[in-house]
């Protein structure tokens, strides 16, 4: 597991697709800068209050699903694997239709691969593996 990297890419091409379509710089646009600042410094803590006042700002299922993926991203920085596995497994759960679920499911069956636990993702699921 790459920590990041699919997050960072789809980071990049949100930005430029947004930019390319004329979307306007708003205060948000600052808050999420604060929050890529507060991932690359790993501090989790700080980024959780971030994410807060993201979503209350943007409530958006695009905004909120975007800015977990975040903070799953910050525990896995971190190395607690089990906890990003849950909360990758919650975006792509509950954000289903964010553009934030793909990525989240990718990083969520690679965690779970690697930490043993891909029998009980597929559980949750409730997908069918012959």
């Amino acid at each position: 597991v790459v920590p990041g990297e699919t997050l960072r890419l789809r980071a990049q091409l949100s930005a430029q697709s947004a930019e390319a379509h004329g979307a306007p710089k708003t205060a948000s646009v600052d808050l999420w800068a604060v929050a890529e600042a507060q991932l690359r410094a790993k501090d989790c803590r700080k980024l959780t209050g971030t994410v807060a006042k993201i979503e209350r700002r943007d409530a958006s299922t695009e905004s909120r699903g975007r800015a977990r993926m975040l903070l799953a991203e910050c525990d896995l920085r971190r190395g607690a694997k089990a906890r990003a596995l849950g909360r990758f497994v919650d975006v792509a759960e509950h954000f289903a239709k964010a553009s934030a679920a793909e990525p989240a499911l990718f990083e969520a069956a690679k965690l779970a691969q690697e930490l043993g636990k891909w029998a009980e993702l597929v559980k949750r699921s409730g997908a069918q593996v012959d």
